[in-house]
């Protein structure tokens, strides 16, 4: 018997020694010999195999063979299943403020043995490709956290083995893991920044130049994707300044709403591209144009004014009228006319950040009418 009769057909990942004894040289008629043959499983959610053995005896032209065929159970079967550890949980430490929170280096996975854990203290291994990966338990349980290095997210399968005391291993299972995390950004002004509703508690905004807020629609927004689906998560950029016009918020520095001793808030549209690093940019939810018409004072003029404001009596300095005061009909007219300029000046930047169109969202201003 030599091993290269013992196999038909074996799966590449079934490994077969050589038989020990190697050979008889006589056997009595009617006697036997037991061949001890070892068997190595290369990988651990190995399907079951039919092992198949062929002996032949005789001389000359007389030689009879026999053949014997068994069902090989690797081991018992575990079912899988999988979630991402979420990114973003409405917290102002779990925003994306440099390059290395977009692109973390290493992705988290709680991973459950929903069937076949009997033993929920026995010793299960983790392998992806081959390569095994460090799993923390929680005690008494049947579920694990893993931690996957790679800034990208692939599609990959985990294996797992429950293992025995001797390295014996008693069951089997893999899953097929296909990841996604979304990357959010919220740009503009003090719609977006969430002004007027802060957060409830301290610190109330997460950033006081801008009055930008952990309870700003836009956040809730991502949050709410964030809970949707476990197996995806969410990075989120909270960008929106309040009191950002296109030219200065958007393309241009910005002191913001309150000053803050000098600081200045980079122009948060090319922020974009400097966080994302080359990443896909899946959506980016703006306000912008309410302070390009110099919202601030219109309004300010109309609440202390005892009559319609709009009635063309009223007037507001105006530095781009000819005289330095216009009516506020035409004060408002003369910036509503450059907004065309300011949108596609908007989208022409947004562009050269790697946002593609169909992934920008535009809110629309209240209507206090």
């Amino acid at each position: 018997v030599t091993p290269g009769e013992l196999l038909h057909d074996l799966p590449t990942f079934v490994e077969i020694g050589a038989p020990v004894p190697a050979s008889v040289d006589e056997l009595a008629v009617g006697a036997s010999v037991e061949f001890r043959i070892p068997v190595t499983v290369k990988k651990v959610a190995a399907p079951d195999f039919t092992l198949t053995a062929t002996a032949t005896s005789g001389t000359g032209g007389e030689v009879t063979s026999n053949t014997a065929k068994k069902e090989v159970v690797v081991a018992g079967r575990m079912t899988l299943d999988w979630e991402m550890e979420p990114t973003f949980d409405g917290t102002l430490g779990t925003l994306v403020t440099t390059p290395e929170d977009a692109n973390p280096s290493s992705w988290k996975y709680k991973v459950s043995i929903t069937e076949g854990c009997d033993d929920v203290w026995a010793d299960v291994q983790f392998a992806v490709g081959g390569k095994p990966l460090t799993a923390d338990r929680t005690p008494g349980t049947c579920l694990f956290e893993i931690e996957k290095q790679g800034a990208k997210l692939d599609a990959f399968t985990l294996d797992a083995a429950q293992v025995d005391g001797d390295g014996t291993i008693v069951a089997i299972g893999s899953v097929e893991v296909k990841p996604r995390n979304f990357f959010v950004v919220s740009i503009g002004d003090s719609l977006s920044s969430g002004e007027g509703n802060p957060a409830a508690e301290s610190p109330i905004w997460s950033n006081l130049q801008c009055h930008r807020s952990m309870a700003a629609g836009s956040a809730k927004a991502a949050l709410k994707l964030e809970d949707e689906d476990p197996k995806t998560t969410v990075s989120f950029a909270h960008l929106a300044c309040s009191g950002g016009s296109t030219d200065k918020g958007l393309t241009g520095p910005f002191a913001g709403v309150q000053p803050a001793g000098g600081v200045i808030q980079d122009p948060q549209i090319p922020k974009i591209a400097q966080l994302a690093e080359g990443r896909e940019i899946d959506a980016v939810v703006f306000s912008i144009g309410a302070n390009d018409l110099e919202f601030g004072p219109v309004l300010g003029k109309c609440i202390k004014s005892v009559f319609d404001c709009f009635n063309g009596y009223e007037t507001i300095p105006d530095p781009l009228a000819a005289g330095g005061t216009a009516t506020i009909p035409d004060f408002v007219l003369r910036r509503r006319a450059k907004m065309p300029e300011n949108y596609a000046k908007v989208a022409a930047w947004l562009t050269a950040a790697g946002v593609q169109p169909q992934r920008t969202y535009s809110l629309s201003y209240p209507d206090s009418t």
